[in-house]
């Protein structure tokens, strides 16, 4: 028993991980209601709150979604556009046409995925999903930009389509930047114990054993 449930725990650990690294994401529901855009908002002189909050670290692993409000309609500065989709470039098309994509100015060792993988979205779907995650390499400040290309019969006169760079000053509420700090290797904030995050050794047991209809499952864990 203490043997499954062991390697039941460092597989659940191991599936997080690599869904991580996959890039896999879910749109978060809180902004179902809200307009269109990227969430969480902006970093600006209004939202000093927004934007990318958690800082990347030289060859470490980091991992941010934005979620993508996908409206019927997009009101901007110029005009109203009905929406009939929206178009992401995905990180493999964008590899083939040798683009930097949909995200542009992530840092080397980084790239982006999406949901739906494929980047058509519509107003059917109501949310979307973008991921960027990986191992920056270069330690700097990058403000990142999203773009996307808006299909609409009210964009006829621009052959039907036009695209947009988010954060945006044409779309209100869009305004600010998504600055992602990479910070160097050896900075106080990269540095990070195996003690804190493993144990030197620890215990499983359940509760009463043997049992039959429930247990109790309890970890002892060891820091010494």
């Amino acid at each position: 028993m203490k043997k499954l449930l062991l390697l039941s725990f460092f597989a659940f650990i191991g599936m997080s991980q690599t869904n991580a690294q996959w890039g896999f994401c879910e749109p978060d529901l809180i902004y179902q209601d809200s307009s269109f855009g990227v969430y969480p908002p902006p970093l600006s002189a209004t939202n000093p709150d927004g934007g990318i909050t958690e800082k990347a670290c030289v060859n470490s692993d980091f991992f941010f979604v934005f979620t993508i409000k996908i409206p019927n309609m997009i009101e901007t500065t110029v005009l109203n556009i009905n929406v009939d989709s929206i178009i992401l470039e995905t990180a493999e098309a964008a590899e083939i046409a040798g683009t930097e994509g949909a995200i542009l100015n992530l840092p080397a060792g980084m790239t982006y995925a999406m949901n739906p993988s494929g980047g058509i979205f519509t107003p059917a779907d109501s949310l979307a999903c973008i991921t960027i995650f990986g191992a920056p390499q270069v330690a700097n400040t990058y403000d990142l930009k999203i773009i996307m290309t808006v299909y609409s019969q009210d964009l006829a006169i621009f052959g039907g389509s036009q695209t947009f760079e988010l954060p945006s000053n044409l779309i209100p509420g869009a305004e600010g930047n998504y600055y992602l700090e990479v910070l160097p290797n050896g900075d106080p904030s990269c540095f990070v114990d195996t003690d804190d995050i493993l144990a030197s050794s620890f215990a499983i047991r359940n509760l009463p054993n043997p049992f039959s209809d429930f247990t109790n499952i309890e970890i002892v864990a060891d820091y010494s």
